[in-house]
């Protein structure tokens, strides 16, 4: 059975199960409850995973922008594939005297697997979001209201409700949503294509150590993320040149991301052993 959504979705196919939860008190007759929601992205067409509260996210560095949502089943209940959910989100929009504006998402989801009591599962909202054309440009466009003027945003989202034939709903309306709250920044621009031969990182396999070396443009500070998104290892650096070591780091792949006055730099290095 296909999912009819008003937002085409991309499940992933993994159950997750997490143990973060949010403060919101919730009635033990709900079946589900958001409990994690992300900023998606892609480093060289890998899938990357980041919670979106507090986080600045930079237009000019992640665009567009994906997010992602984490639900739960809350219920002592056993769903199975084709369990059919409908998911609200809402982003929000604010300035330091309240609320602005906002967007608002309505979708169908299948379940991808047998979801057990406890168990939770994801999937990625394949709506682009251009934040400039999506959101500001219509804020600006309706409202007159400028990015400069809005201070910080929300996401939220909650189940309204459950359906195995797409007309009975078999689980009450979820008030238990989750709401973060996060900032849209532009920051510096990524280093164009021109500045990308300036930098050497070698030796690339690298062993112990591993050298980041600039003549023009001073490194800020080096992240070294593994492939499931998550960041291993951060080192402030501050100068055209460092010597950093690699031996804490498991063999294996990583994307360090290299960040500058001028933008943010991407590089893929492999650690040996």
């Amino acid at each position: 059975m296909k999912s009819k959504s008003l937002i085409l979705l991309v499940l992933i196919s993994v159950c997750y199960s997490y143990a973060q939860e949010d403060s919101v008190n919730y009635c033990n007759t709900l079946k589900w409850k958001t409990i994690m929601l992300d900023h998606v992205y892609y480093i060289d067409e890998t899938l990357h995973h980041d919670p979106v509260e507090n986080k600045e996210i930079n237009i000019n560095e992640y665009n567009p922008c994906y997010f992602g949502v984490y639900i739960k089943n809350v219920s002592n209940d056993t769903f199975y594939p084709q369990e059919r959910l409908n998911v609200f989100s809402e982003f929000d929009a604010y300035a330091d005297t309240g609320y602005i504006s906002g967007f608002y998402m309505l979708n169908w989801t299948e379940l991808p697997c047998t979801i057990n009591p406890n168990e939770s599962f994801g999937f990625v909202l394949t709506q682009k979001i251009n934040v400039k054309a999506d959101f500001y440009d219509i804020l600006e466009n309706k409202k007159g209201i400028t990015p400069d003027k809005i201070d910080h945003w929300t996401f939220r989202a909650f189940v309204y409700w459950s359906s195995t034939d797409e007309y009975y709903s078999d689980s009450i309306i979820n008030l238990a949503k989750m709401e973060v709250a996060f900032k849209f920044t532009e920051g510096n621009k990524i280093l164009q294509y021109n500045h990308l031969d300036e930098f050497v990182l070698y030796p690339n396999p690298a062993n112990e150590y591993l050298t980041i070396e600039n003549e023009n443009i001073p490194i800020e500070e080096a992240c070294f993320y593994n492939l499931m998104g998550q960041k291993v290892k951060q080192i402030s650096i501050n100068s055209s040149k460092a010597i950093i070591n690699t031996q804490n780091l498991k063999p294996g792949m990583y994307i360090v991301k290299i960040q500058t006055e001028q933008g943010v730099l991407t590089r893929k290095v492999q650690i040996i052993r």
